[in-house]
Protein backbone atom coordinates (compact mmCIF):
# COMPACT_ATOMS: atom_id res chain seq x y z
CA UNK A 1 0.00 0.00 0.00
CA UNK A 2 3.17 2.52 1.24
CA UNK A 3 4.39 1.98 -2.54
CA UNK A 4 1.39 2.49 -4.14
CA UNK A 5 1.07 5.61 -2.09
CA UNK A 6 4.09 7.09 -3.18
CA UNK A 7 3.84 6.05 -6.58
CA UNK A 8 0.82 7.98 -6.79
CA UNK A 9 2.58 10.98 -5.09
CA UNK A 10 5.58 10.54 -8.10
CA UNK A 11 3.01 10.22 -10.85
CA UNK A 12 1.17 13.47 -9.54
CA UNK A 13 4.07 15.72 -8.79
CA UNK A 14 4.84 14.86 -12.78
CA UNK A 15 2.00 15.62 -13.63
CA UNK A 16 1.58 19.18 -11.79
CA UNK A 17 5.67 19.88 -13.05
CA UNK A 18 4.29 18.94 -16.80
CA UNK A 19 1.56 21.50 -16.43
CA UNK A 20 3.81 23.91 -15.00
CA UNK A 21 6.02 24.08 -17.48
CA UNK A 22 3.10 24.08 -20.42
CA UNK A 23 2.13 27.15 -18.86
CA UNK A 24 4.91 28.41 -18.77
CA UNK A 25 5.49 27.97 -22.35
CA UNK A 26 2.49 29.47 -23.33
CA UNK A 27 2.59 32.36 -21.26
CA UNK A 28 6.15 32.90 -23.20
CA UNK A 29 4.62 32.43 -26.20
CA UNK A 30 2.01 35.38 -25.68
CA UNK A 31 4.36 37.53 -24.75
CA UNK A 32 6.46 37.24 -27.60
CA UNK A 33 3.34 37.76 -30.10
CA UNK A 34 2.33 41.06 -27.84
CA UNK A 35 6.21 42.28 -27.88
CA UNK A 36 6.22 41.58 -31.97
CA UNK A 37 2.90 43.27 -32.68
CA UNK A 38 3.77 46.10 -30.13
CA UNK A 39 6.91 46.96 -32.14
CA UNK A 40 5.31 46.34 -35.67
CA UNK A 41 2.56 48.58 -34.54
CA UNK A 42 5.32 51.23 -33.17
CA UNK A 43 7.52 50.93 -35.99
CA UNK A 44 4.20 51.62 -38.49
CA UNK A 45 2.98 54.00 -37.08
CA UNK A 46 6.41 56.14 -36.34
CA UNK A 47 6.69 55.05 -40.43
CA UNK A 48 3.40 57.02 -40.81
CA UNK A 49 4.35 60.23 -38.84
CA UNK A 50 7.67 60.51 -41.05
CA UNK A 51 5.43 59.90 -44.36
CA UNK A 52 3.53 63.14 -43.32
CA UNK A 53 6.11 65.17 -41.33
CA UNK A 54 7.71 64.97 -44.66
CA UNK A 55 5.21 66.20 -46.73
CA UNK A 56 3.71 62.59 -48.23
CA UNK A 57 0.13 61.65 -47.63
CA UNK A 58 -1.34 58.57 -47.53
CA UNK A 59 -4.87 57.47 -48.82
CA UNK A 60 -7.73 55.82 -46.69
CA UNK A 61 -6.94 52.67 -48.50
CA UNK A 62 -3.23 52.60 -48.32
CA UNK A 63 -3.56 53.35 -44.64
CA UNK A 64 -5.98 50.77 -43.47
CA UNK A 65 -3.73 48.10 -45.92
CA UNK A 66 -0.09 49.03 -44.45
CA UNK A 67 -2.16 47.81 -40.47
CA UNK A 68 -3.75 44.70 -42.37
CA UNK A 69 -0.15 43.96 -43.51
CA UNK A 70 1.13 44.00 -39.73
CA UNK A 71 -1.66 41.72 -38.90
CA UNK A 72 -0.46 39.96 -41.15
CA UNK A 73 2.74 39.37 -40.26
CA UNK A 74 1.63 39.14 -36.21
CA UNK A 75 -0.58 36.12 -37.41
CA UNK A 76 2.05 34.42 -39.31
CA UNK A 77 4.61 34.53 -36.43
CA UNK A 78 2.08 33.06 -33.42
CA UNK A 79 1.15 30.21 -36.10
CA UNK A 80 4.53 29.17 -36.36
CA UNK A 81 5.28 29.90 -32.76
CA UNK A 82 2.09 28.10 -31.63
CA UNK A 83 3.30 25.06 -34.08
CA UNK A 84 6.78 25.07 -32.33
CA UNK A 85 4.82 25.18 -28.98
CA UNK A 86 2.63 22.42 -29.49
CA UNK A 87 5.38 20.05 -30.75
CA UNK A 88 7.00 20.76 -27.47
CA UNK A 89 4.11 20.01 -25.27
CA UNK A 90 2.30 17.48 -26.99
CA UNK A 91 -0.84 20.17 -27.07
CA UNK A 92 -3.14 19.52 -30.06
CA UNK A 93 -3.03 22.38 -32.70
CA UNK A 94 -6.58 23.03 -32.68
CA UNK A 95 -7.67 22.35 -29.68
CA UNK A 96 -11.10 22.92 -28.06
CA UNK A 97 -9.86 25.66 -26.12
CA UNK A 98 -8.49 26.99 -29.47
CA UNK A 99 -11.36 26.56 -31.03
CA UNK A 100 -13.41 28.48 -28.82
CA UNK A 101 -11.21 31.64 -28.85
CA UNK A 102 -11.19 31.65 -32.49
CA UNK A 103 -15.04 31.68 -32.78
CA UNK A 104 -15.58 33.71 -29.68
CA UNK A 105 -12.92 36.38 -30.86
CA UNK A 106 -13.87 36.70 -34.73
CA UNK A 107 -17.03 38.80 -34.36
CA UNK A 108 -15.36 41.76 -33.39
CA UNK A 109 -12.62 41.23 -35.83
CA UNK A 110 -15.19 40.64 -38.49
CA UNK A 111 -16.79 44.16 -37.34
CA UNK A 112 -13.98 46.03 -36.93
CA UNK A 113 -12.38 44.91 -40.34
CA UNK A 114 -16.24 45.26 -42.35
CA UNK A 115 -16.85 49.31 -40.54
CA UNK A 116 -13.40 50.18 -40.42
CA UNK A 117 -12.49 49.75 -44.47
CA UNK A 118 -16.08 52.07 -45.17
CA UNK A 119 -14.98 55.09 -42.56
CA UNK A 120 -11.62 55.33 -44.14
CA UNK A 121 -11.73 54.29 -48.00
CA UNK A 122 -14.83 55.85 -48.83
CA UNK A 123 -14.81 58.69 -45.78
CA UNK A 124 -10.64 59.50 -45.17
CA UNK A 125 -11.76 59.32 -41.68
CA UNK A 126 -8.36 57.81 -40.24
CA UNK A 127 -8.93 59.17 -36.34
CA UNK A 128 -12.62 57.03 -36.22
CA UNK A 129 -10.93 54.16 -37.93
CA UNK A 130 -8.53 53.56 -35.72
CA UNK A 131 -10.77 54.49 -32.69
CA UNK A 132 -12.75 51.55 -34.70
CA UNK A 133 -9.60 49.02 -34.27
CA UNK A 134 -9.00 49.58 -30.39
CA UNK A 135 -13.05 49.07 -29.41
CA UNK A 136 -13.00 46.23 -31.21
CA UNK A 137 -10.18 44.99 -29.89
CA UNK A 138 -10.78 45.55 -26.68
CA UNK A 139 -14.64 44.03 -27.02
CA UNK A 140 -12.97 40.58 -28.85
CA UNK A 141 -10.16 40.32 -25.85
CA UNK A 142 -13.09 40.64 -23.46
CA UNK A 143 -15.54 38.20 -25.64
CA UNK A 144 -12.94 35.23 -24.56
CA UNK A 145 -12.01 35.98 -21.22
CA UNK A 146 -14.25 33.28 -19.94
CA UNK A 147 -11.95 30.55 -21.63
CA UNK A 148 -9.04 32.55 -22.49
CA UNK A 149 -6.37 33.15 -19.49
CA UNK A 150 -8.06 35.96 -17.18
CA UNK A 151 -4.60 37.75 -17.78
CA UNK A 152 -6.47 38.60 -21.05
CA UNK A 153 -8.47 40.72 -18.95
CA UNK A 154 -6.38 43.83 -18.39
CA UNK A 155 -5.39 44.17 -21.69
CA UNK A 156 -9.19 43.88 -22.86
CA UNK A 157 -10.40 46.70 -20.62
CA UNK A 158 -7.09 48.81 -21.35
CA UNK A 159 -8.03 48.82 -24.59
CA UNK A 160 -11.83 49.56 -24.13
CA UNK A 161 -11.14 52.19 -21.83
CA UNK A 162 -8.30 54.02 -23.74
CA UNK A 163 -10.11 53.89 -26.62
CA UNK A 164 -13.39 55.31 -24.86
CA UNK A 165 -11.15 58.18 -23.45
CA UNK A 166 -9.62 59.14 -26.84
CA UNK A 167 -13.45 58.99 -28.03
CA UNK A 168 -13.86 61.21 -25.71
CA UNK A 169 -11.46 63.93 -26.33
CA UNK A 170 -11.85 63.32 -29.96
CA UNK A 171 -15.43 64.14 -30.04
CA UNK A 172 -15.32 67.13 -27.63
CA UNK A 173 -12.69 68.75 -30.34
CA UNK A 174 -15.11 68.62 -33.38
CA UNK A 175 -14.63 65.09 -34.17
CA UNK A 176 -10.73 65.73 -35.00
CA UNK A 177 -7.66 65.56 -32.80
CA UNK A 178 -5.14 66.40 -35.86
CA UNK A 179 -5.57 70.08 -35.64
CA UNK A 180 -5.17 70.14 -32.06
CA UNK A 181 -1.57 68.14 -31.89
CA UNK A 182 -0.66 70.30 -35.24
CA UNK A 183 -0.45 67.10 -37.85
CA UNK A 184 -2.49 65.71 -40.40
CA UNK A 185 -5.46 62.99 -39.80
CA UNK A 186 -3.35 60.04 -41.17
CA UNK A 187 -0.79 60.93 -38.51
CA UNK A 188 -3.36 61.92 -35.59
CA UNK A 189 -4.61 58.15 -36.10
CA UNK A 190 -1.10 56.50 -36.04
CA UNK A 191 0.13 57.94 -33.00
CA UNK A 192 -3.96 56.52 -31.56
CA UNK A 193 -1.86 52.61 -32.53
CA UNK A 194 1.09 53.57 -31.53
CA UNK A 195 -0.50 53.88 -27.70
CA UNK A 196 -2.78 51.56 -28.14
CA UNK A 197 -1.67 48.79 -30.07
CA UNK A 198 2.00 49.55 -29.47
CA UNK A 199 2.49 50.46 -26.13
CA UNK A 200 -0.13 48.53 -24.40
CA UNK A 201 0.94 45.11 -26.51
CA UNK A 202 4.51 45.97 -25.34
CA UNK A 203 3.79 47.03 -21.66
CA UNK A 204 1.94 43.06 -21.43
CA UNK A 205 4.26 41.38 -22.99
CA UNK A 206 7.13 42.18 -21.36
CA UNK A 207 4.64 42.09 -18.07
CA UNK A 208 4.40 38.22 -18.88
CA UNK A 209 8.58 37.53 -19.09
CA UNK A 210 8.56 39.13 -16.31
CA UNK A 211 6.42 36.40 -14.57
CA UNK A 212 3.40 39.06 -13.41
CA UNK A 213 -0.19 38.22 -13.97
CA UNK A 214 -2.79 34.77 -13.73
CA UNK A 215 -1.20 31.55 -14.74
CA UNK A 216 -4.08 29.87 -15.54
CA UNK A 217 -3.70 28.24 -19.11
CA UNK A 218 -5.77 27.57 -21.93
CA UNK A 219 -7.63 24.55 -21.88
Amino acid sequence: MQEMLESSGHAKGDSVRRNAGVIARYRGFVARVCILAGCLAVGMGVYQVWIGQNGGALQGKSFYWDWVKVLAVVLIFAIAMWWRLVRATGLPFWSKGMRRVVIAFFPSLLAGAVVSYEIVAGYDEFELCALCWVMCYGAGLLSVRQIAPRSLRGPGWAFLIAGALITFFWSRYGAALAPQLGVGEAESAAGIMVLSFGLLHLVHGVALLLGKGNKRGMS
